[in-house]
């Protein structure tokens, strides 16, 4: 795979292109442009953490990395993240910065993010300049539980989801909401809820024109651990 780097040149680019032969994918008639449109139909999602995470709980590591991850603005007290567009999983950090950072006691506090920082940093050898960090997938959820751990006054934190798509569809896949306490990781999705309505309404989801339970869009573990 080539990845590009920070203000990556022309030459790099070409590299990432495959050969393709596009008069042998073009379609001919506009009931297959439409069909491939939508075979490849975009999907994009925006996420908010509720509720604002304030200063004081805040170190300055898991400032750097979740700003990375996720825009954010800051007002007087604290600091809300959200993302328009699909939260990152990989981005660069200055070396020298990352790791004085975690060097430091304030850096120390932040045990999650630390461990993760220092499980991607295993194969890196570099000492200066930037470096391209790739993280495990929605491995955030274990910085926002620490957060809530070492918080005098965050109960807990919650990360919604809202899913679409260039066009509307109607097998869009909704929503998901993951609920973080210094306990557990709880995640459902829009049509996990539904069906636990439809169940307390005692509702079959047939008759509604939903999905049954194995139909549903991929559900996500009730709890990760």
């Amino acid at each position: 795979m080539c990845l590009r780097p920070k203000g990556g040149n022309g030459k790099i680019a070409a590299c990432c292109r495959a050969s393709i032969n596009y008069a042998s994918v073009i379609p001919e008639s506009t009931e297959a442009w439409s069909e491939v449109g939508k075979a490849m139909c975009e999907y994009y999602s925006r996420t908010v953490i509720q509720p604002k995470i304030p200063y004081a709980d805040l170190t300055m590591l898991e400032q750097s990395v979740l700003g990375e991850l996720f825009r954010f603005r800051e007002d007087s007290t604290g600091t809300h993240f959200f993302s328009d567009d699909m939260i990152r999983s990989a981005f660069y950090m200055n070396i020298t910065d990352l790791r004085e950072t975690m060097a430091s006691a304030d850096g120390a506090g932040a045990i999650e993010a630390n461990r993760i920082i220092k499980a991607c940093l295993i194969n890196i050898s570099a000492v200066a300049g930037d470096v391209w960090l790739e993280f495990p997938e929605r491995f955030w959820e274990a910085i926002l539980q620490d957060i809530v751990k070492r918080s005098k006054t965050l109960r807990y934190i919650s990360v919604t989801t809202s899913f679409f798509c260039r066009e509307t569809r109607d097998d869009s896949p909704g929503a998901e909401v993951t609920l973080i306490t210094a306990d557990g990781i709880w995640s459902r999705s829009t049509d996990e809820m539904l069906l636990s309505l439809l169940d307390g309404a005692r509702v079959s989801p047939s008759r509604v024109g939903r999905p049954a339970p194995d139909d549903c869009h991929s559900p996500l573990p009730s709890v990760f651990a």
